[in-house]
């Protein structure tokens, strides 16, 4: 995957790296999500090498702050690779909700999370997006930079995520290149910061406030917390 993200000049590129800030410690009280992008169904007639990845990633808020806790990508339209995935990463993280597109395709795997939960006994919300007018680049721009959440030092991501890395720093919206990990994180953020709103299908409550939060001087160190 990695070896796959091209070396892209630093006019082009819309993000810069100095803005990811590193986290070893965790704070308590995150509120924790899952964020999904599905692969496309369409890819699946595609060359092998070109097809489209299922982003599934792990996302915390505190604050003003958001996290980047975890993730995986995996090729192709298959979903039980992904749900095994789901799982580990589920007890790992203990999400409140997974939110994920509910187009097409999406929405039937999206239909297929919610069976197997049901199957093994694990309930969280399932949050599906309706599908946005905007173009892709102009969601992932705004996420990363709403209310100065990464230019402004807000966006922390653990060191060792070299692919998540590479992908910020390499990409802008004239640029080709799969761009799965940023649409599932713009998503998670997007969600963490209540600007899904208009597009989630059905009532949902929205996550919770900061101001519920209640303040912890400690902080955790989350077990198990390796990125692929």
């Amino acid at each position: 995957r990695e070896m796959e993200v091209k070396i892209i000049s630093s006019e082009l590129a819309s993000f810069k790296g100095e803005w990811l800030k590193i986290w070893d410690v965790l704070p308590v009280g995150l509120h924790i999500i899952f964020a999904l992008d599905p692969a496309s169904a369409d890819a699946e007639s595609a060359e092998t090498n070109d097809t489209d990845f299922n982003a599934l990633t792990v996302l915390g808020k505190k604050g003003l702050d958001i996290y980047l806790l975890d993730y995986i990508t995996i090729r192709g339209v298959d979903p039980d690779e992904l749900v095994a995935k789901f799982f580990e990463m589920f007890f790992r993280w203990k999400p409140k909700e997974l939110v994920t597109e509910s187009i097409n395709f999406q929405r039937i795997l999206a239909w297929y999370f919610k069976q197997e939960m049901k199957n093994r006994r694990v309930y969280i919300p399932v949050i599906e997006i309706k599908q946005e007018r905007r173009k892709k680049s102009d969601r992932i721009i705004q996420a990363f930079t709403v209310n100065g959440l990464a230019p402004y030092g807000h966006f922390h991501i653990r060191a060792g995520m070299t692919e998540f890395i590479a992908d910020f720093t390499s990409w802008g919206p004239s640029i080709t290149m799969h761009d799965d990990l940023l649409d599932s994180v713009s998503i998670g953020i997007r969600r963490l910061m209540g600007l899904l709103g208009d597009y989630l299908d059905g009532e949902y409550e929205e996550v919770q406030s900061d101001e519920d939060e209640e303040e912890d001087p400690e902080f955790r160190r989350p077990a198990n917390a390796g990125c692929p």
